[in-house]
């Protein structure tokens, strides 16, 4: 070797032989490069062997690569976990290939590292060990005790056990569930590494196939004998009984107008998809009524609704173990109802017309909504209507107060919860007629008088208001018994009530009457008969 040729340029060499009698001739070689020095790359991580509290056993790889053929010696590094910088362990390159570092703290973990050196120069450092503690070495934890199956579903199982006991190793630091087929026998284990608690659910198993499971717990120290359950796990999960899940938005009752589309969705919940029937009145659908069931919801669809879809209908769901649950809600499907019918018209006593009519004929259906009446009345043909009753339950109503020589017009509209029908009107407006000046002054004075108007006050208007004097008057209410000549005063009137709960008792007839001094003069109110609980005027 030529200790003169620089690296990286290229050299020829010629060889001569010289003897006594002279140099012979030359041979030549052809042009050769001078390579640079390769330094040795970095070793493999170190092994470690063993482990105490005081020392760490550690075996060596060599480099592989250009510069890693001829390696004299490494240098060895360590380092406390997670902290820098690293300190040389020997000086001088060693060749050996496994060695034990001293003088460490006991319970710290240490990593460890490598660099080959070459006669060129050490080379990189190689990446560091796995991390280990400074301590003695650990025994192998004991079995895991009370092995058990705690849940089995579709496709898995959940396992849960005992840590081992203390005086059968030391503690675990780990545990490596397995799972044993039961054709082959042969053990896989159920997930990488190990498991840091005392519970494991297995997952991606073939249903109801039978499987052997087994348990074990490790440590630094090694590993545990195995704890295996006696029995074949199968996954299969746990009979639900099918129920449904009701919420705020779930009625027992549902009302829709006719002509509307029906949808109504029920939520239920079961092991796996029961059998879904539905029912109206206790009997199959009609065919235009539609249902389906996906993902835990069953959907009634009743498109146009009549009248006929009214009903109860019911929800049945039965799991492949018969076993059932029900829900049942009320379908109304109501609409407007129909227009009332002729109105007849009859006159009362005292100032009163008896107005009845023909009942809506919804109101004989069974299956259409509750409804009520409103009466409207009006002056003329232009004037607008107002109420004169409203919400009747029958077909007759007495309006009491009808002046003589007014125009009445009356109206009667049916109505439930979901609109009013159409009117029914009378054809010819109501009048009653004036009475001729010589009857009033006929019947205005005398105890033959009195009679006559009381032949004619036979019976008090149904719901007839209490009597009221007119605000602007003054005046005396006056009483009598039945068949007493006698009057005696009630009350002061001044436009207030009289107070009939002091004056009157249940079951007997009074009379009575007012005189009122007006502004414009003296006018006489004629008495009217009444029950013990209703009394009224009404001026002539």
């Amino acid at each position: 070797m030529d200790a003169q040729a620089e690296q990286g340029k290229k050299y020829s060499f010629r060889v001569r032989a010289v003897t006594a009698e002279g140099p012979g001739e030359a041979l030549e070689s052809g042009e050769v490069l001078v390579a640079p020095e390769v330094l040795p790359g970095p070793p493999p991580p170190p092994a470690i062997l063993s482990a105490s509290g005081r020392s760490v056993t550690l075996s060596r790889t060599a480099p592989r690569g250009p510069g890693s053929a001829h390696v004299p010696g490494y240098l060895i590094e360590q380092r406390e976990k997670g902290r820098s910088p690293w300190v040389a362990v020997n000086r001088q390159p060693m060749p050996e290939k496994k060695w034990t570092v001293p003088d460490l703290r006991q319970g710290c973990q240490y990593e460890f590292r490598v660099t080959a050196v070459a006669p060129s120069g050490p080379g990189e450092p190689g990446p560091p060990s796995d991390a280990v503690f400074a301590r003695d070495p650990m025994r192998p934890p004991g079995p895991a005790r009370d092995l058990q199956v705690t849940d089995t579903l579709h496709a898995g199982v959940t396992l849960s056990w005992a840590p081992p006991d203390p005086q059968d190793g030391d503690g675990a630091l780990g545990y490596v569930a397995e799972l044993g087929d039961s054709a082959s026998l042969r053990w896989s284990p159920c997930h990488a590494g190990t498991v840091p608690g005392a519970a494991y659910t297995v997952k991606g198993l073939r249903p109801r196939e039978g499987y052997f499971v087994r348990v074990t717990a490790v440590n630094e120290g090694g590993r545990g004998p195995p704890t295996a359950l006696d029995t074949v796990v199968q996954a299969v999960p746990v009979s639900v009984c099918p129920k449904f899940l009701m919420d705020a938005s779930t009625k027992d009752s549902l009302t829709v107008r006719a002509g509307d589309t029906v949808r109504v969705p029920v939520r239920f919940e079961a092991a796996s998809v029961p059998d879904v029937a539905w029912l109206k009145d206790g009997l199959p659908l009609p065919k235009r009524s539609v249902t389906s069931v996906k993902d835990g919801l069953t959907q009634l669809l009743v498109p146009a609704a009549s009248l006929a879809d009214s009903g109860l209908y019911t929800v049945v769901l039965r799991s492949p173990r018969g076993e059932e649950a029900t829900h049942s809600f009320r379908l109304r499907v109501a609409a407007r109802p129909r227009a009332p019918g002729p109105i007849l018209l009859r006159e009362g006593t005292l100032g009163s017309v008896i107005v009845e009519w023909a009942p809506s004929p919804d109101e004989a259906d069974g299956r259409a909504a509750p409804l009520h009446y409103t009466l409207l009345t009006r002056s003329s043909a232009r004037a607008p209507w107002r109420p004169a009753a409203e919400r009747l339950h029958t077909c007759r109503f007495t309006l009491v107060g009808v002046l003589p020589g007014h125009e009445y017009r009356f109206r009667v509209v049916a109505e439930n919860e979901l609109g009013a029908s159409e009117p029914s009107d009378t054809r010819q407006p109501w009048v009653v007629p004036r009475q001729p000046p010589g009857e009033l002054r006929a019947e205005s004075g005398g105890p033959e008088a009195a009679r006559a108007r009381t032949r004619r006050a036979t019976a008090l208007p149904t719901r007839l208001p209490f009597g009221v004097a007119p605000a602007s008057s003054t005046g005396r209410a006056r009483g009598a018994g039945a068949g007493c000549a006698s009057w005696w005063p009630l009350k002061s009137v001044a436009g207030d009530k009289v107070d009939r709960d002091q004056c009157f008792s249940e079951n007997r007839v009074f009379y009575s009457q007012i005189d009122a001094n007006l502004q414009s003069g003296c006018q006489k109110r004629q008495a009217i008969k009444s029950d013990a609980r209703f009394l009224a005027f009404t001026s002539f």
